[in-house]
């Protein structure tokens, strides 16, 4: 997978806070900057390592986009949804938010690491997830990493974040070609 420079260094960057200690760490992105190759390219790794992880969405439309990645690049991974249970066979799995919800007594093997996409939203869930799954890494994106409530996503403000890695700017990504103005 060719990721651009600044992808790269975000994907750099979430390793060492996690090489630091960080239990959560927070991604942020502007719309268009590329989140989703981000996404994958961390959860290629995961899978190379024999790691689980999950892929946690807010809605379905982003989970199908999320699997064209990953069938993309090649990326072997199960489904957890109304179709599908969790299975052993895989070790990266795509599950929105909604499913995890209604089946948090059925599941049966944690993750090692959970990438939380649009992060910012759906607050009370990411606690009680890190309150199931302590041991997690969780890797959480958005373009705006602030709360609904106004209030920002790390520890301090009653968030489940250690870190926040600031990617680009969209200034910076318009001067370097990659969005137009």
């Amino acid at each position: 997978m060719i990721l651009r420079p600044y992808q790269t260094d975000l994907i750099n960057r979430t390793r060492e806070a996690f090489k630091s200690g960080a239990d959560a760490v927070c991604v942020q992105l502007p719309t268009g900057g590329g989140k989703t190759p981000v996404q994958v390219s961390i959860i290629n790794s995961i899978f190379g390592n024999k790691k689980r992880a999950w892929h946690i969405s807010p809605r379905h439309e982003i989970q199908y986009q999320v699997a064209e990645h990953f069938k993309k690049y090649n990326v072997t991974h199960g489904y957890i949804d109304a179709s599908h249970n969790e299975s052993k066979a895989y070790n990266i799995n795509i599950v929105s938010k909604d499913t995890l919800t209604r089946r948090w007594d059925k599941i049966k093997h944690a993750p090692d690491y959970a990438i939380i996409d649009e992060c910012h939203l759906n607050y009370d869930f990411q606690l009680e997830f890190r309150s199931r799954f302590p041991e997690c890494k969780i890797i959480g994106f958005t373009a705006t990493p602030e709360r609904l409530d106004g209030k920002g996503l790390s520890k301090q403000n009653g968030g489940i974040y250690d870190t926040l890695i600031e990617g680009t700017s969209i200034p910076d990504l318009t001067s370097m070609g990659f969005l137009s103005s």
